[in-house]
């Protein structure tokens, strides 16, 4: 996990110093349904591809943290 520290600064920390409640809070901001698709949203892929082939281009992306 990166941590910003300061203005610009960034260092890596180990999840095991952040608090469970952070870990869940950046999770849920992130990707409010990683802990039921587990790291694999096709929902989300199916959607961005849909978008992107309407738009011909990649306008959108179907990632989630894990991926």
């Amino acid at each position: 996990m990166k941590a910003t520290v300061g203005p610009g600064l960034k260092n890596w920390i180990s999840a095991k110093v952040v608090s469970k409640h952070a870990l869940h809070a950046i999770v849920a901001a992130e990707d409010g349904n990683f802990f039921v698709h587990h790291g694999l949203d096709y929902k989300a892929i199916k959607k961005s591809y849909e978008f992107n082939k309407k738009k011909k281009k990649l306008a959108r992306g179907g990632s989630t943290l894990s991926q």
